[in-house]
């Protein structure tokens, strides 16, 4: 192909590094429906006992590196936003020991070597165990993940690949009340808050021209309401959580702007709306 006819696509932004993990489990593993939760846990404490030297004190300290890569520190004001995230993917709930199950890990700014201290911790983390009873699990292989949007493009499929969490006058959205301006609004704003922690200097419009922009697209959407319990090993409590799956097909009669496809493109690793440190608000595009 003349390399002036290749399309050009839109990837996240060059400081946003994603990896794929396959974890084979050493017996038969029964995940839960939304194992977000799980692998945060398992991630944490992988990266607490690797990464953290503030022994018993009431707060982390300023250089903890296991504070800006697991919780994030406060700044303007605004809760951390921690350098490690996760994308659940599709799963079969109940994996062999002759089977992987995989899922996403993103980095936002740390180096290879970071990275690489990452993945020892979580390998040692995952070989302690998985589920209830604890399943010992083997980190059965971590590969470079490219995410892109390809440019040009007039109708777009994404599929909200975990619940969304949108709250609106303080109540959770439902699928009768959740639609595409809550998806890219929802992008928007904590695309806005991970540019801010992180100098990233991401292109967003404001708010008022994201939703005009939505109200000119045609779209069709199958969504539906998923509920579920939140277990925390470390707090020991439950916690019961709610969100909107599905699928959204939009069209436009005009290519697709450059800031719709960066938003997209980011928001394949970064995620949107609430408890996205949990793998909520996932998201994956398809132009077919």
């Amino acid at each position: 192909m003349d390399t002036q006819t290749q399309p050009h696509y839109y990837f996240p932004h060059p400081a946003i590094t994603s990896l794929k993990v396959d974890v084979r489990p050493s017996t038969t593993l029964n995940l839960p429906e939304h194992p977000g939760s799980m692998l945060r846990g398992v991630l944490g404490h992988a990266l607490l006992s690797r990464f953290c030297l503030c022994e018993k004190a009431p707060a982390h300290r300023p250089d903890c590196l296991y504070a800006h890569l697991f919780e994030g520190y406060r700044r303007n004001g605004q809760d951390g936003i921690p350098a490690v995230l996760l994308t659940p993917l599709d799963h079969s709930r109940r994996v062999a020991h002759t089977e992987c199950f995989s899922f996403l890990l993103h980095f936002i700014g740390l180096s290879p070597v970071i990275q690489s201290g990452v993945q020892q911790a979580l390998a040692k983390g995952l070989e302690h165990g998985l589920g209830t009873p604890l399943v010992p699990c083997v980190l059965n292989s971590w590969s470079a993940e490219k995410l892109a949007l390809p440019s040009g493009l007039t109708h777009l499929e994404l599929k909200l690949t975990t619940p969304w969490l949108i709250k609106r006058k303080g109540k959770a959205l439902t699928s009768k009340t959740f639609g595409i301006h809550d998806v890219l609004i929802g992008l928007a704003h904590r695309q806005r808050i991970i540019s801010e922690h992180f100098d990233l200097e991401l292109p967003l419009p404001d708010n008022r021209a994201i939703l005009t922009f939505a109200d000119g697209l045609h779209v069709k959407a199958q969504l539906e309401d998923s509920s579920w319990i939140r277990h925390s090993n470390r707090q020991h409590t439950r916690h019961p959580l709610t969100g909107v799956i599905g699928d959204f097909h939009i069209e436009s009669e005009e290519a697709f702007p450059d800031w719709f496809g960066a938003l997209i493109a980011n928001g394949l690793a970064l995620h949107g709306g609430g408890k996205t440190s949990f793998g909520l608000g996932a998201l994956q595009a398809s132009c077919r």
